[in-house]
């Protein structure tokens, strides 16, 4: 079983690289920015935090940088916040937006006292964060069903980025809501959630390549993602 865990990683680790490199050249994009980014930064995390935990489980040594995991995911949640942030929703709703995320985020970092230990519990971000983009993203899908106005959605960027982002988030909702409880019974049988993560993971990448990829073949302005 050890060895499919490995390899859904190392496909999860595969694709974010795949699709930051190749929606790399769009960071002149302002939107788009924020997506492009996601992906680097995933990459480079799991990447740091593969090698971390390696020696620090292995070796016991202990490279100093084992709470890159939380880190991360805190710079994930502010990228997304900023995202959605370019779509054309109500002014008042996205300064709240930014205003609750900001007061969230030092919340989290100041009360939690093992922010960056290797095993901090950051169950409350993630659900928070993943809450989030379920609401824009159902918020986004009932606009464009709304309105109907996209003449070729299959090649629309926006609707292969929310999507990414929409699945993913409803799989983090569920890992990171059964997770803790599933490993207080049997703690591997717990690390196995991630395999179900890190396929929900896998999907969110390949769609986001997607997404990038008709942006260069429709030559999609990114000057602000609208919604019709």
């Amino acid at each position: 079983m050890d060895y499919i865990v490995d390899f859904i990683f190392y496909i999860s680790l595969t694709t974010a690289t795949i699709g930051g490199i190749y929606g790399f050249s769009l960071l002149k994009n302002k939107a788009i920015n924020y997506l492009v980014l996601l992906q680097l930064v995933s990459a480079i995390a799991d990447i740091i935090g593969a090698i971390s935990s390696h020696y620090y489980i292995y070796y016991q040594i202990d490279l100093g940088i084992r709470g890159v995991s939380a880190t991360y995911q805190i710079i994930e949640f502010l990228l997304l916040v900023f995202f959605f942030c370019c779509l054309k929703f109500n002014k008042n709703l996205k300064s709240l937006l930014k205003v609750a995320s900001l007061v969230f985020v030092i919340y989290f970092i100041s009360i939690q006292p093992a922010f960056f230990k290797i095993f901090v519990d950051t169950t409350s971000l993630r659900l928070t964060c993943a809450t989030l983009v379920i609401i824009f993203s159902m918020l986004f899908f009932k606009n464009i069903i709304t309105k109907m106005e996209i003449p070729n959605i299959s090649t629309w960027p926006p609707l292969y980025f929310i999507s990414a982002l929409f699945i993913y988030f409803s799989g983090v909702f569920v890992s990171f809501f059964v997770i803790i409880p599933i490993q207080r019974i049997d703690i591997n049988m717990g690390n196995y959630v991630w395999v179900f993560h890190n396929c929900f993971l896998i999907v969110r990448n390949v769609l986001l390549i997607m997404g990038f990829y008709y942006t260069y073949k429709t030559k999609y302005k990114w000057e602000s993602i609208s919604i019709p």
